[in-house]
Order: structure tokens, then sequence, then C-alpha cells
């Protein structure tokens, strides 16, 4: 487990809904989550973050912020407090 460090690894998926431009809305998403600094990676049905749990929850709640008033949206976010920890404290992604 992870509880000495408290890191994290969290999947985020986001769904814009009600715009025809959704590829604007996940791209503004991927700014969000590169803004964060938190290392990253996109994969092809979600984006995998690790990092300190307050940086991870915050930048969840940051995608939120940013996205709830340009389209209708699912956030699908999965956390585990064990996959992929070990990697993120030793620095690795």
């Amino acid at each position: 487990m992870c509880a000495m460090d408290k890191m994290i690894s969290c999947e985020v998926a986001f769904t814009p809904l009600g715009r025809s431009d959704y590829a604007t809305c996940v791209d503004r998403v991927l700014e969000v989550i590169k803004a964060s600094g938190l290392p990253y990676s996109v994969g092809t049905f979600a984006t995998e973050v690790k990092g300190e749990k307050d940086a991870v929850f915050g930048l969840v709640r940051d995608i939120y912020d940013e996205m709830e008033d340009q389209c209708g949206l699912i956030l699908d976010v999965k956390i585990s407090n064990v996959c992929g920890c070990a990697a993120a404290r030793a620095g690795r992604t």
C-alpha cells in the first residue's frame, strides 16, 4: 500500500455531452491535466494520472470546475492506492 507517501493512481475518462465540437472539450480537459504537472498517460479510453493524493483529487475537481459550464459531462474516475503507486513513488510513470 502507499499510505506512507499517500500516492494514488487515477484513471479519468471524460465524456462531453450536448456539443457537436466534443473534441474541443476533450482537448481542454487534456490541457487541464497537463497544467497540473502530474505525470499522466493518455490512453484510448481514459487518461491515467499518478501522484500525491491531494493533488490528484484537486485535479479531478479542476476538471469538473473547468468543464461544468462548457458542456454536459460524464466524468468517470477510478482511484487506487495500490495500482502504480510504487512506480509513482520512484518517479517513474
